[in-house]
């Protein structure tokens, strides 16, 4: 006998005055600047840790996505049924799912007519509420729009499961769903109530009066939505909760950028957001301020021996700005990494009994194996794992982490108050710091006892997507709290480095325009050095020798009005010497030059960058004042430009010389069909041997 579909009840949001609407919801958050797979692993694993039920050393956050059949999950969706089938039929779907355990689950009262005392519990807050803030010490949430994350994936629709322990010792199932959409768009699922105007949101469950809902109770019930999308209910002593997110669009969600290797699945961007945004807390057992992160993707653990490198540095930072000490790093690849830890002293705002000071700051200067960015690990760039682009030519920007006692990274900087005036290193080498704040200290201002501490100070200072700090504004006194800290941080770190930024300012190059996210890298003695063609390291024998470095330096640089790259030049090769000019794109892996881009392992189009033309001015301080024309031959000098060998794009110049050596000043043009891609300039030279 084929059982009874269970159908959860509709209630829709009636319109009201001043109430929100669906598209109003949508951008309360107003962060369109990070992608959503990090919004959602910001804001939903803050809300689980801030649901810590304290009885284990750990919460665990699961988050993956299943597959599952449309139709499956249409015959419980009372209201809407009709319009799910019309866009989505019989089909297979995917859904984003974040399970946590060792949470207290969505406790409360089902009706916000039984909260007292402002105590709305998590059920209220989560599922049928808004802007209502978390009122726990040193949690995360401070303005509660977090959630609006979930409705800005798939349609909108999200369901929430949880099993919470009631005070008489009892577990309760609760099980409920709720949908925000943008009401004007035409497509838009959820009908008008009363012939009013539509709101766009709506919740699911049992119905408990007319058009009212309250969460589904019964087990079976449960079990039988949760089963649509292969997800197991809790057991034996188990509480948490489990948010659902059907109809998610994967190809939307994940960058554009394939060649990354995280880009390509959605269970690998969420292995590295979990790094990025929660490094300091994941899998720490050092920890001190409550219970740490036992992050899982697809149920698989991360943990501190499988994170980066980069995010292991950044967890060895916090916990030695905790400890108070200087520390050493060990990798399981045995380098060894010194890093200090300085105070952070505002001596006149804090008392004394708490530390007197507003945090530490632990930093150090790595190099590329420290990072691990060497063969054979070969891993990426602290900026590219940080998602931000450092657009400083030949030398790599400061880059600093904050972050208060939920343990979640507030934000990278490269630039800007932080980390302004720390001086840039070069090209193998990176200034990384961690901020930790104080949480204890206690102000000595009595205009500042409206803050019980640092930490409250700072959860109300930031934004509601809690990317950044800013001084809050005080009637009876200016507050610089904030800015201080960072002039401080600042400071500290320069001071440090002081004797480097001489030699950092020689060497540095002149900037292309940042809004265009791209820069000309003139890499100067570009190249490998292998032995001749047949093996050997000797320099006897016919053909050519080892390639030897080639003297190439970048003069001027711009883009032009039609987004063509500029440059002024001089190319220095010696005599009896094969000079090869190619344009290359940079990579985490290397730098791809036109026939790997265009082949079969690489990325198949035709290779975005070309030379247009090279105007002459000078060869060995003769002028010169005319376009490079391969055919002719200028005195000693041949030239020749190679192309790739797929699409025929010039990818760059060979220049070959006699008995004279070649010095040539002049302007190349390049254009690139893709105004966001990397340009290179990779020079080599090989030395034509006589026999």
């Amino acid at each position: 006998m084929k059982l009874k579909v269970i159908l959860m009840k509709i209630e829709v949001a009636k319109h009201a005055r001043m109430a929100e609407r669906g598209s109003s919801l949508l951008k309360l958050l107003q962060n369109n600047d990070t992608p959503l797979l990090d919004l959602l692993i910001r804001e939903a694993v803050q809300n689980s840790l801030d649901a810590s039920a304290g009885r284990e050393d750990s919460v665990v956050v699961d988050i993956g996505s299943k597959d599952f059949y449309a139709d499956d999950l249409i015959g419980h969706m009372n209201g809407i049924q009709e319009g799910l089938k019309k866009r989505f039929g019989a089909k297979s779907a995917k859904a984003l799912y974040i399970a946590d355990t060792n949470t207290v689950g969505l406790t409360g009262p089902f009706y916000a007519e039984e909260v007292e005392d402002n105590e709305y519990g998590n059920l209220q807050k989560l599922v049928y509420e808004i802007s209502i803030p978390q009122q726990k010490e040193g949690a995360g949430g401070s303005w509660g729009l977090g959630k609006t994350v979930y409705f800005r994936f798939g349609i909108g629709l999200v369901f929430y499961y949880s099993r919470i322990q009631k005070e008489n010792g009892e577990y309760e199932h609760r099980l409920a769903a709720t949908m925000v959409e943008d009401e004007s768009k035409p497509e838009a699922l959820l009908p008008s109530m009363d012939n009013k105007p539509k709101r766009g949101i709506a919740w699911w469950g049992q119905e408990s009066a007319e058009d009212a809902t309250v969460p589904l109770t019964n087990e079976k019930e449960i079990a039988e939505i949760l089963q649509v999308f292969s997800i197991d209910p809790y057991k034996d002593e188990e509480t948490g909760t489990k948010i659902i997110i059907p109809f998610i669009d994967e190809e939307r969600l994940l960058p554009k950028d394939q060649q990354i290797w995280w880009n390509n699945k959605i269970d690998n961007y969420l292995a590295i957001a979990f790094q990025r945004w929660y490094s300091p807390r994941l899998d720490n057992p050092k920890y001190p301020y409550g219970s740490w992160l036992d992050a899982r993707v697809g149920g698989e653990k991360i943990q501190f021996n499988s994170m980066e490198r980069y995010f292991q540095l950044v967890q060895e930072m916090y916990n030695a700005a905790l400890s108070k000490t200087k520390n050493k790093i060990s990798s399981k690849a045995n380098t060894i990494a010194d890093f200090s830890v300085e105070d952070i002293n505002l001596r006149i705002d804090f008392k004394e009994t708490a530390g007197g000071n507003a945090g530490k700051i632990a930093y150090s200067k790595f190099d590329m194996k420290d990072l691990n960015m060497l063969p054979p690990e070969n891993q990426y760039t602290p900026y590219l794992y940080s998602n931000l682009e450092a657009v400083e030519e030949g030398q790599n920007p400061p880059l600093i982490l904050y972050l208060r006692q939920p343990g979640m990274i507030v934000n990278y900087e490269i630039d800007g108050a932080w980390c302004a005036d720390i001086p840039s290193a070069d090209k193998t080498q990176f200034i990384i710091g961690v901020f930790v704040p104080n949480s204890e200290s206690e102000f000595k201002s009595e205009y500042m006892k409206k803050y019980k501490n640092l930490e409250q100070y700072l959860r109300r200072s930031e934004k509601a997507d809690h990317t950044s700090w800013k001084d809050l504004i005080d009637e009876e006194k200016k507050i610089t709290i904030i800015s201080r800290i960072q002039n401080n941080v600042n400071k500290t770190i320069r001071q440090t480095y002081a004797e480097d930024s001489a030699e950092v300012k020689k060497g540095k190059r002149s900037y292309l325009s940042r809004s265009l996210a791209s820069k000309l890298l003139p890499p100067q003695n570009f190249g490998k050095r292998p032995g001749p063609a047949g093996g050997g390291g000797g320099k006897g024998g016919k053909g050519t020798s080892q390639i030897r470095k080639a003297g190439f330096e970048i003069i001027d640089q711009e883009i032009n009005e039609n987004n063509k790259l500029d440059i002024v030049f001089e190319l220095n090769v010696e005599k009896n010497h094969i000079g090869q000019f190619e344009l290359t794109v940079p990579s985490e892996t290397g730098h791809m030059k036109g026939n790997s881009w265009e082949g079969d392992k690489g990325i198949g189009t035709p290779f975005p960058l070309a030379v247009e033309n090279i105007y002459i001015e000078e060869i060995n301080d003769a002028k010169y004042n005319k376009y490079l024309n391969p055919a002719e031959k200028l005195r000693e000098f041949q030239f020749k430009y190679d192309y790739t060998k797929i699409n025929k794009v010039i990818s760059g110049i060979e220049i070959r010389t006699g008995n004279e050596k070649l010095k040539l000043k002049g302007k190349m043009k390049i254009t690139r069909n893709d105004s966001f891609v990397q340009a290179a300039v990779s020079v080599a030279t090989k030395e034509v041997l006589n026999t």
